[in-house]
């Protein structure tokens, strides 16, 4: 009898459950594709920096980095900038971050790093963080020189600088990082 009680119920509300289910599915469905996620990921294998890759959308990058946005820009329905600071080199002097997006496809990245107390050490902690070589000698030193680093690898360009306040006083280390692939795609 228990069982005949049992059958009766999941028949008359197995259509129920059928409608939840194709409503969870299509709603999980919508959220993935809008956020540019999981199985609608744009990213690439070529990693930017950190564990972040070229090609990701915000929301990648959100769960990438673990920490929120302080700026969103938003040019036209198409390109966005926003920006982060991450702890790239300690926890208490924070790395201001822009991304470039273009339909959500992460293209550039600049970085802007301060560097007034302690500068040598903190411009080699934070070329090794951004993952300049280091087989490069003297990479400190030419910037020390208002000399640029730059370099590029078929698909990926960077350049790096030191913004001085007087001479022999440097303050801030910046670095452009540049995706051809994507730049080129949408002719950026």
């Amino acid at each position: 009898m228990e069982t005949k009680t049992n059958k009766s119920f999941f028949r008359k509300f197995s259509k129920y459950f059928l409608v939840y289910f194709l409503f969870i599915f299509v709603a999980a469905n919508f959220y993935l594709k809008h956020s540019n996620i999981l199985i609608y990921s744009n990213a690439t294998d070529d990693v930017a920096m950190l564990n972040i890759k070229w090609g990701m959308s915000p929301t990648e990058i959100l769960y990438a980095t673990d920490t929120d946005f302080s700026h969103i820009i938003a040019e036209d329905p198409t390109h966005k900038s926003i920006s982060q600071h991450l702890p790239l080199i300690d926890e208490t002097n924070k790395t201001e971050v822009n991304y470039y997006f273009v339909n959500n496809q992460l293209y550039k990245v600049r970085i802007k790093e301060n560097i007034a107390s302690d500068s040598k050490n903190k411009v080699a902690k934070f070329i090794e963080k951004i993952g300049v070589d280091k087989s490069e000698k003297n990479i400190i030193s030419n910037l020390y020189e208002g000399e640029k680093y730059r370099t590029e690898n078929g698909r990926q360009k960077m350049s790096v600088y030191i913004g001085f306040d007087a001479k022999d006083k440097p303050v801030n280390t910046y670095v452009t990082m540049y995706y051809k692939p994507i730049a080129d795609k949408y002719e950026i």
